[in-house]
């Protein structure tokens, strides 16, 4: 126990190097370790998803008329921020699936699937900071910020405060990809990074899309005493959703091992002896956490 704790919080754990990165276009629950089919068009209807969407919320109906200078605002919310990392990460791994699963067919460009891969730290880091930040919006948005007085519950607010939450969830559950401890720092920046932002929109003299000072009440720089402890709570929040999602990556790996305990195989479908021969695409500390 003690020995897999100091693995999973040494230094090591922080960059974004991983010894397979086919892991990262792969499915947890996939027979054979190689792009598939099945697992492209799921990639694709979770980023069209998103994307239509983020489009639809960037719109804004209710608000269609108003000048150009209002449809900036939109960028202001950490909920935008969230949804958008959502959105960005779903769409690269989709488009990094769609070229290893075209690859094989293409012979004049042998190495396109490895180029291709290259791009799976930026898609890992996106991933890890919206995976998190869904969850964190999602429980912060109704418990401290929603008023129904003030707020109509519509299909949109649900899209960007609760259904973002959803995919993302099932998306932790579908992945073959790790999650790692230390990577919680990748969230927390991106939690600073908005905080940092907040405060250079009061100082600016900004206003919110309802001509306010504050974009929200918990986040009101009049009171920055007050203001600051609750930025602090909300990062140290940030690190123990990260945790629990680490949580649930070792309890996928856990229900992985029990749903097929016969086969005798990782993530990738190949059982022990074909791993040792031809070698595997998956990572090898999800194979670890199986053992």
């Amino acid at each position: 126990m003690i020995k897999s704790w100091k693995k999973n919080c040494s230094l090591k754990q922080l960059s974004l190097e991983h010894d397979e990165p086919i892991t990262f276009v792969v499915s947890q629950w996939q027979r054979k370790p190689k792009p598939s089919i099945v697992y492209l068009v799921y990639r694709w209807i979770i980023a069209l998803f998103f994307l239509v969407t983020s489009v639809l919320s960037l719109w804004d109906f209710k608000y269609h008329d108003a000048d150009a200078s209002f449809k900036p605002k939109w960028w202001i919310y950490v909920t935008n921020w969230g949804y958008t990392t959502c959105t960005l990460q779903s769409l690269i791994v989709a488009i990094i699936l769609s070229i290893c699963v075209l690859a094989p067919r293409l012979r004049s460009n042998p190495n396109l699937q490895s180029s291709s891969l290259k791009f799976y730290k930026l898609y890992w880091v996106l991933n890890v900071i919206a995976t998190g930040t869904a969850f964190e919006i999602t429980i912060m948005y109704w418990s401290l910020i929603y008023d129904e007085k003030v707020v109509d519950v519509n299909a949109m607010t649900f899209f960007v405060h609760a259904n973002n939450s959803v995919l993302m969830m099932i998306d932790l559950f579908v992945v073959a990809h790790p999650i790692r401890l230390l990577h919680c720092c990748y969230p927390v920046v991106f939690g600073i990074c908005y905080v940092v932002f907040t405060v250079i929109f009061y100082a600016a003299g900004g206003t919110t899309t309802e001509g306010q000072v504050i974009i929200y009440d918990i986040l009101d720089w009049r009171k920055p005493g007050t203001t600051t402890v609750i930025c602090l709570a909300a990062l140290a929040f940030t690190v123990i959703v990260h945790v629990s999602c680490w949580g649930l990556y070792k309890f996928r790996i856990w229900t992985h091992s029990k749903c097929l305990p016969k086969a005798e195989t990782d993530c990738s479908g190949l059982n022990k002896e074909e791993k040792d021969t031809k070698g595997a695409y998956v990572n090898e500390e999800i194979a670890n956490d199986m053992v």
